[in-house]
């Protein structure tokens, strides 16, 4: 059963940060102790490469949204600043609430729960201890709208004598997607290999068909086709509660500095 959308009007909003601008403060502690939040705050700062993640998640949604829309950002938000009685899972790693205009799109935001595979060559079957479904279940069950969980890969690198051979190409015009075939080229496959296993994984354990899941590469170096994160959208919670979408725009309006505003065009 389809939700039908639910739409809240908004009067402020985050102030419009720009490539190289100041986002979010961690302390050094934190940074040296908790991997997972200052790779999770990397990633929604990333405008391009979590951009390719909520065009997983948010599946048709992502496709239709008008300009001067795009997505409000928190990530690490304690759940009970939401709900006061929801205390699993302690915090939603990152909360997306898609707007349109002066107007937050609640019936589409998304919670998701982050987890990081450490893996590396010679260890690429790595998985984390817990998946994250448990905690996005939680989420569905208390009913937020969508949930996903997604997965982000650090690794070192193959060496040289592992990396295989591919096709290239090159871009003749822009404008008209015309490309011409380029020499091969040797390269390191590794990254597209843990996506690859990664997803399947999830895709393996997921314990309900409405969690999306990405599988995704944190590296930002060389980026390239196999960068581009994997997965499968999050489908509508059939029991998302009208009183939990109010709470969600009671959270922005009060905390809305919190978020980091990405616009979808």
């Amino acid at each position: 059963m389809d939700v039908p959308e639910q739409r809240i009007v908004f009067s402020h909003r985050p102030a419009f940060l720009n490539s190289g601008s100041p986002a979010f403060l961690i302390p050094k502690k934190t940074e040296r102790k908790n991997e997972e939040m200052v790779l999770g705050v990397k990633l929604v700062c990333d405008r391009w490469l979590f951009g390719r993640c909520c065009q997983i998640l948010l599946g048709d949604y992502f496709y239709a949204m008008p300009h001067e829309s795009g997505v409000f950002l928190a990530p690490f938000v304690p759940s009970n600043k939401i709900l006061e009685d929801l205390a699993f899972p302690g915090d939603i790693d990152i909360l997306v609430i898609p707007y349109e205009g002066n107007e937050l799109i609640v019936s589409h935001t998304l919670v998701i729960e982050l987890k990081i595979v450490r893996a590396s060559f010679k260890k690429q079957g790595k998985s984390p201890v817990r998946f994250g479904f448990s905690q996005a279940m939680a989420l569905l069950d208390r009913g937020f709208p969508l949930a996903a969980v997604i997965h982000v890969i650090t690794s070192n690198g193959s060496p040289e004598g592992a990396w295989r051979e591919c096709d290239t190409a090159k871009v003749i015009n822009a404008e008209s997607g015309k490309i011409e075939m380029a020499s091969p080229r040797r390269m390191d496959l590794l990254p597209h290999d843990l996506i690859k296993r990664s997803l399947g994984r999830l895709l393996t354990n997921r314990s309900d068909d409405c969690i999306g899941i990405v599988s995704t590469y944190a590296s930002q170096a060389g980026r390239g086709v196999f960068l581009f994160p994997s997965g499968v959208a999050a489908l509508p919670n059939p029991v998302t509660d009208l009183a939990v979408l109010e709470a969600i725009a009671d959270f922005f309006n009060s905390h809305y500095n919190s978020f980091l505003a990405t616009p979808r065009y």
